[in-house]
């Protein structure tokens, strides 16, 4: 069935070294079927970024752990999940502004993984990826529930925790309640 569906993915995961990898990728296809996105409808940004062909669709993966993350809108959106394990002061200290690392110090063990997940949202919905110097902009606003300034516009984000995991949307538009909805295949 998933070599029917996504046979490209399919190719892609079984580089995968670790069979929980493998699986977390076979299980996004799933979900971009599911939000009725097909592996021919997908094309490629200069950058690598995934989007729909079809008009006004766009979306975001993610994985980690035990799960596969799709993030999909009629704005351009970014998600990510990460497990929640201990964390490294020195990525920190590379990757955060001073003010996100002085908020992050009131309580790093979570606040870490809020400020990477919405920082790895924000850059998977500009299109751009790493591209982006993650020092040169703050998501501590997203934190507080408002919208960050970007080239194009507000971004907007919110955080929540999953089972061990913290997950982050941003979109173009204000963020409601992150909605997990769990499927088991």
């Amino acid at each position: 069935m998933c070599e029917r569906l996504f046979p490209k993915r399919m190719d892609r995961a079984r580089k995968f070294r670790f069979r929980e990898d493998f699986l977390r990728c076979i299980g996004a296809g799933f979900l971009l079927e599911r939000a009725n996105i097909h592996e021919a409808d997908i094309l490629y940004n200069a950058y690598g970024k995934p989007y729909a062909e079809k008009e006004g669709v766009f979306f975001s993966l993610s994985h980690s752990g035990n799960y596969a993350l799709l993030t999909a809108d009629g704005v351009p959106v970014g998600c990510d999940i990460e497990k929640n394990a201990p964390y490294s002061r020195g990525v920190a200290e590379r990757v955060f502004t001073a003010g996100e690392l002085a908020w992050m110090n009131e309580s790093p063990d979570s606040r870490f993984y809020e400020l990477w997940t919405l920082k790895e949202s924000v850059i998977k919905l500009d299109g751009r990826g790493l591209q982006v110097d993650l020092r040169s902009f703050s998501v501590l606003p997203l934190t507080g529930g408002k919208p960050i300034v970007w080239e194009n516009g507000l971004i907007y984000g919110r955080s929540t925790r999953l089972d061990g995991c913290t997950v982050s949307v941003c979109s173009e538009r204000p963020v409601g309640e992150i909605v997990l909805e769990e499927i088991k295949w």
